[in-house]
């Protein structure tokens, strides 16, 4: 509960101290038991450089641009302590979002194939909104469909299911029935451009 097990944006009275405290408490969450989360802003792009963490969580991962992410984030996730060396989640990188809609999320639903090539290192779960129905109200899924912009854009958000392509890849509307072709011919646009 907020406020008995942890509090945002300052330090919690009578928590536990961590071990390193932050220079600032504007952007941490503080658990009872002294532990720390440092929320970072990717809108900034130096916002998490210098930090030494030893685990990093990303929601609407899909929306996170991966340079940033790991040019601020992940290369923070390497502190050592000994203290921890037998906890089982140290050092994990846990991201939630729907599929990726686009090309800058493509990095998210990546990870599904590094966990099917190392499944001792990665994890990768899918689930749909059904799994969470127990907490939604009746007729929500139904009543998103009827509101959804698109069926792509429903079968992604809601019932995760990925995209063929992605939104902004190059040359998003050609579709594999398009005749294709390598060599000019501006014939067939009724011009004549020899030269004279």
């Amino acid at each position: 509960y907020e406020g008995i097990d942890y509090v945002v944006g300052k330090k919690g009275e009578g928590f536990e101290l961590p071990f390193q405290a932050p220079d600032s408490w504007s952007n941490v969450i503080h658990f009872r038991n002294g532990a720390i989360a440092i929320m970072v802003s990717l809108d900034n792009p130096n916002s998490g450089r210098g930090l030494n963490a030893y685990w990093v969580i990303g929601d609407e991962a899909a929306l996170l641009t991966y340079e940033r992410l790991y040019n601020n984030v992940l290369t923070t996730n390497r502190a050592k302590k000994a203290i921890f060396n037998k906890a089982s989640m140290l050092h994990a990188q846990v991201f939630v979002s729907s599929v990726a809609m686009t090309k800058k999320g493509f990095w998210f639903t990546d990870r599904e194939r590094l966990a099917k090539e190392n499944p001792e290192k990665y994890c990768f779960i899918k689930a749909n909104a059904y799994v969470n129905a127990h907490n939604l109200k009746d007729g929500w899924i139904d009543d998103m469909k009827k509101e959804a912009l698109s069926l792509n854009l429903f079968n992604a958000e809601i019932l995760n299911i990925r995209p063929k392509g992605v939104q902004d890849g190059f040359y998003a509307q050609l579709k594999p029935k398009h005749y294709y072709q390598d060599k000019y011919n501006n014939g067939l646009i009724g011009i004549d451009l020899t030269e004279r």
